[in-house]
C-alpha cells in the first residue's frame, strides 16, 4: 500500500522511522514520550537518514518543489479521506 505521505521519516509502507520504537524501545516510553518525538521528528527531519529517499532528495536540492509536493499530496488526502471515511488514506 502506497500512502500519500511525503515526509523523510515515513517509509512508502506508512510506517515512521523512529528510533525508540525500532531498535531503542523501553517501557519507560509512555504515549506522551512517543508522540512528542514523532513530532519533533516530523518537523525536523534528519535528511541524512531518510526512510524516504526520494522525499530527502528533493527536501535537500529543492525545497521549494518539497514543499510543494507536501501541499498537494495534503489535498489529496483530505478530499480520499472525505470519500471514504474511516478508511486509511491511501493510493490503493
Amino acid at each position: 500500500m502506497a500512502w500519500l505521505v511525503l515526509h523523510l521519516p515515513v517509509y512508502a509502507d506508512g510506517g515512521i522511522c523512529l528510533d525508540i520504537l525500532q531498535n531503542n524501545w523501553s517501557p519507560i516510553y509512555d504515549v506522551s514520550a512517543v508522540l512528542t518525538s514523532i513530532q519533533s521528528l516530523l518537523c525536523d527531519p534528519n535528511p541524512n537518514s531518510p526512510a524516504n529517499s526520494e522525499a530527502a532528495r528533493m527536501y535537500t536540492e529543492c525545497r521549494r518543489e518539497y514543499d510543494k509536493r507536501v501541499q498537494v499530496r495534503r489535498h489529496e488526502a483530505f478530499a480520499r479521506r472525505r470519500r471514504r471515511p474511516g478508511k486509511p488514506t491511501s493510493f490503493n
